[in-house]
């Protein structure tokens, strides 16, 4: 029942008797639970930034389902220690902190995982805060750090928690709602655009009309005078059909091609509007 210091020094002291005795179990695991066992010692890990890697505790959630099963039979193995937590919370964590600075392959999942798992413990901290907020928008993931969390989510989506999922998932819902609101307000903005361009429209058509129509009263030759007014009338419904002013621009041309003598001009301004596509009468009102 005595270990030598010599035994002691020749097994490499706690650190490397816990790595190899690591490093022997996951040997023994079957290939199918060698992966899960990555993923169950990664979430054991607190990664430093700038320090070392300490262990945390992980909760059965945060280690799923199979995550767990795995997690027992390491605490058999005497790897890692299951508990409970003050909230009465399954939790898990490794046995001793050598475990983390020994064992090298621990070393190399950490390097190759460090960047998810710092991104990791970030989101966790923000869905702590969003629960603590009552699930106010206001604590949600907006612009690049949502779309760095809808990245990770879709690359690890079976490494993260229902509730971080959610987390996620909400905060790409509100920026879809915000789109949508945006894009109604540019729709509302571009109509309102429309209407002043055609009303401007319409104000000059009408002021060219009377501008001709007056100066052909001035004239002294009445065939001169019509045929001023004509070309007038069928500029003014071309002017207003280009604004989409079906109505106004049919009557202009309409009155354009009133009588004899009609210039090809009105002509083609009256067929313009008779052909051009669109709605006749808009009732809205209603």
């Amino acid at each position: 029942g005595w270990l030598t210091h010599e035994a002691y020094e020749a097994i490499g002291r706690v650190e490397g008797a816990v790595a190899r005795h690591a490093e022997a179990t996951y040997e023994s695991l079957a290939d199918s639970d060698r992966s899960m066992a990555r993923r169950v010692f990664v979430q054991l890990v607190r990664p430093g930034e700038g320090t070392e890697d300490t262990r945390r505790v992980a909760t059965k959630d945060e280690l799923g389902d199979g995550g767990w099963g795995l997690a027992q039979r390491l605490a058999s193995a005497r790897l890692v220690v299951t508990d409970r937590d003050g909230l009465g919370r399954e939790t898990a964590e490794v046995v001793h902190e050598a475990l983390i600075r020994s064992w090298g392959r621990l070393r190399e999942w950490m390097t190759t995982d460090r960047r998810f798992r710092m991104w990791q413990e970030r989101l966790r901290f923000n869905v702590r805060q969003w629960e603590l907020a009552g699930r106010d928008d206001g604590a949600l993931l907006r612009g690049v750090p949502l779309a760095e969390a809808e990245q990770w989510a879709a690359e690890r989506g079976g490494e993260i928690t229902a509730d971080e999922a959610a987390f996620v998932a909400a905060g790409a819902a509100l920026r879809a709602r915000h789109d949508a609101e945006r894009e109604v307000q540019r729709e509302r903005e571009h109509r309102l655009q429309r209407r002043v361009r055609n009303l401007a429209a319409g104000v000059a058509a009408v002021a060219m009309v009377g501008l001709v129509v007056s100066l052909g009263f001035a004239g002294t030759e009445a065939r001169t005078r019509r045929a001023s007014q004509r070309l007038a009338l069928a500029a003014g419904a071309q002017t207003l059909l280009a604004n989409d002013l079906l109505d106004p621009a049919l009557a202009l041309a309409m009155e354009a091609t009133r009588g004899d003598e009609v210039p090809p001009e009105a002509e083609l301004a009256l067929a313009d509007a008779a052909y051009a596509p669109g709605t006749r009468l808009r009732l809205a009102g209603h």
